[in-house]
């Protein structure tokens, strides 16, 4: 499995950073191309007055961890060059899978990867670590590294805002700060869907129940998206598909009714207990800026910039809070196969990632 080190967040002159960027649909990115200072890295640089979290590889003029080499600009470890350059990557760090609402497997996933040229993917399924046992037995299938990962469904009170926090890095399925905390919102998912069920057959709308259940039977609760998929053969990003989830699911309709989620805050803190890395997830889609610098007092590692959901003004937001809260920034298309938008893996990606 991929291991992830510190890197600078922005490049010295004459140097390309470790960064991301997001990618035109049908269009992939190209690795090793200099980007600006600031755009993002899998890793994290101190600000100004702030020094590295116990543990971990320092930033630019700090020193490195004992055993680690170094990123550009500091000295290397005993053995190791100085010199040697961060790993040039095609990372999407934003998939989902049958274990929640994705419609393709970890290897369905992993041999589209392989098509598209990607040498990395994250998997970051809803609320859950489970599988990732599985899903990291089969890393470096078609040359391919797997970073295990999670998406917690949260919420910020104070603005009545949902809020959903990745956690990368996870080297194991048995996280149990994190299940700890995630399995009553999956009850409270299940049986909200359940009760959505309900509400379509009391106003006559037909279904076949035992098909929903099929194709959750990996799951670790049942999705709006399996009761859609049975509403309609229209694709996801269609107008009709939309059109029909708007009409019983949206608006104060027959179906809208959601869940009791966790503070983000607590999600930030129990991804730190299990050993990962704490990145806010498409704050621009969710309008979380203005709670970022709280989240940060949590212990929060990166922000998500390259999202498929990110027009211009997100990105330049993101790499200022960036910049001013020495934040890891990552990317990823939120992939989930026949039940989202994203029409492929790799429509969002970083293009180059330090893994000494």
């Amino acid at each position: 499995m991929a291991k992830m080190a510190a890197v600078r967040d922005g490049a010295a002159p004459g140097q390309s950073a470790v960064a991301g960027r997001s990618v035109a649909p049908g269009q992939s990115a190209v690795a090793g191309r200099s980007v600006a200072p600031g755009v993002g890295t899998l890793g994290r640089s101190a600000a100004p007055g702030r020094s590295a979290a116990p543990g971990r590889s320092a930033a630019a003029g700090r020193s490195a961890a004992p055993g680690r080499s170094a990123a550009a600009g500091r000295s290397a470890a005993a053995g190791r060059s100085a010199a040697a350059a961060p790993v040039p990557v095609r990372a999407d760090l934003h998939i989902h899978t049958t274990v929640s609402d994705g419609s393709e497997t970890f290897e369905q996933v992993l041999d589209q990867a392989c098509e598209w040229g990607l040498t990395h993917l994250a998997f970051t399924n809803h609320d859950t670590t489970r599988g990732l046992s599985t899903a990291l037995a089969l890393d470096g299938r078609h040359g391919i590294r797997v970073i295990g990962g999670v998406e917690i469904s949260a919420f910020d009170f104070e603005r009545n805002r949902k809020v959903h926090i990745l956690g990368l890095g996870l080297f194991s399925e048995d996280a149990p700060t994190i299940a700890a905390l995630c399995e009553p919102v999956l009850r409270r998912r299940h049986e909200n869907t359940l009760w959505q069920m309900e509400q379509l057959e009391k106003h006559g709308v037909a279904f076949d129940r035992a098909a929903i259940y099929q194709a959750a039977q990996d799951a670790t609760a049942l999705y709006r998206q399996h009761i859609m998929e049975q509403l309609t053969d229209a694709p996801y990003a269609s107008s009709a598909y939309q059109r029909l989830n708007r009409l019983f699911f949206r608006d104060g309709n027959i179906c809208e009714r959601d869940i009791e989620y966790v503070d983000a805050r607590d999600a930030v803190q129990a991804i730190k207990e299990d050993g990962g890395i704490a990145v806010l997830a498409h704050p621009g889609r969710l309008d979380n800026f203005a709670f970022v610098p709280a989240l940060v007092d949590a212990g929060l590692d990166g922000i998500e910039k390259y999202h498929p959901d990110h027009n211009e003004r997100d990105l330049r937001v993101v790499e200022q809070l960036a910049r001013d809260h020495a934040l890891i920034v990552t990317g990823g298309s939120d992939y989930h196969g026949r039940y989202g938008a994203p029409a492929h893996v790799g429509l969002c990606m970083i293009d180059r990632l330090d893994l000494s």
